[in-house]
């Protein structure tokens, strides 16, 4: 027998997913973010972020994954 995704579960967990890794110095949320960032700590504060939106990229969709359309909460 063939799982039945819910369309609203999908849904949720690709829009989840999509926005939490916004914060990326590559985007544009993360370029306002490093315009505001002290010179001094420009550096610093870029390696955050991009660690940040690697470590999103890596958990957030299978987290997601796993409560939306595998536990069918969504």
């Amino acid at each position: 027998m063939d799982p039945v995704l819910s369309p609203i579960g999908v849904i949720t967990a690709i829009a989840i997913s999509s926005s939490v890794v916004d914060v990326s110095p590559m985007s544009t949320s993360g370029a306002l973010l490093m315009a505001s960032a002290q010179p001094k700590d420009e550096r610093m504060f870029f390696r955050a972020l991009l660690l940040w939106a690697i470590a999103m990229i890596g958990v957030v969709p299978l987290l997601v994954w796993l409560i939306f359309v595998q536990l069918g909460l969504g």
